[in-house]
């Protein structure tokens, strides 16, 4: 007998890519498919998630470590459903009138548990410091720019809302 149990896991990555594309295009008027440029991470916001990865994970990287870290880290948060269902839903949390407490806790909590699973899996995000290159160290560098870019991204639509949000 087939082991079904990863089929339910298999139906939500391609509904939560679905639910992304519906969301992208109503939220950026666009018609495409998904790329590292839909998260709008242009050169200001490099530049503010170098500062952040720098202080936060305490990088001490050449500027071709970074680039390479910031390459990667952005095209694997294009590439995870989880977290591209999670982005698309996010300035509609953060912004949200009336401010709904329970909707923003549930997304809230899906949005830091898989952080926290993300940075803490595998045990290597403890790498990102060590110096020179290797393939541990230089995906728990990634993993520091891709939580960097999210943290960015949320920080950027709390001051793009209408007003500030409620629960600033």
């Amino acid at each position: 007998m087939k082991n079904l149990s990863t089929r339910p896991g298999v139906i939500s990555a391609i509904l939560c890519v679905l639910v992304f594309s519906v969301g992208a295009c109503t939220r950026r008027g666009l018609n495409h498919d998904t790329s590292d440029t839909d998260f709008d991470c242009d050169s200001t916001c490099e530049a503010q998630v170098r500062v952040l990865a720098m202080s936060a994970g305490r990088l001490q990287v050449t500027e071709a470590q970074w680039q390479a870290a910031f390459a990667s880290g952005k095209h694997s948060l294009a590439h995870d459903a989880e977290y591209v269902a999670l982005i698309a839903e996010m300035k509609e949390q953060v912004c949200q009138r009336p401010f709904d407490q329970q909707k923003f806790l549930d997304w809230n909590t899906r949005m830091s548990k898989k952080m926290g699973d993300d940075l803490y899996k595998d045990g290597i995000i403890g790498n990102a410091i060590l110096p020179g290159d290797s393939p541990k160290v230089n995906e728990a560098r990634a993993r520091v720019a891709k939580i960097q870019i999210i943290r960015y991204m949320e920080k950027r639509d709390r001051q793009s809302c209408p007003a500030p949000a409620p629960h600033d």
